[in-house]
């Protein structure tokens, strides 16, 4: 699963494909999706998530780099705990 890398030839129906799914393939995970704006040289917020309960509207926002290094920290703290990915 992943991001899959696609050969440079593309047949004509691949041509009226979104531009990124041709360069990287169907997106099969979320994952993928952050790691591809995690590479964006200007970076936009993405996610935005309530910082209180109790009060709906300061947000917290968070670009593709910031999540990026949020799941890789994530599973190296996995597995460094001893989690096997595999």
């Amino acid at each position: 699963m992943g991001i899959q890398h696609r050969d440079q030839t593309q047949d004509a129906f691949l041509s009226t494909i979104n531009p990124l799914i041709q360069e990287f393939g169907p997106l099969q995970v979320l994952d993928d999706l952050i790691h591809l704006r995690a590479a964006d040289s200007v970076q936009y917020p993405i996610l935005a998530y309530p910082r209180s309960v109790s009060d709906a509207a300061p947000f917290d926002y968070y670009t593709g780099q910031d999540l990026d290094d949020m799941i890789n920290h994530t599973v190296t703290s996995l597995i460094d705990d001893g989690f096997n990915p595999g």
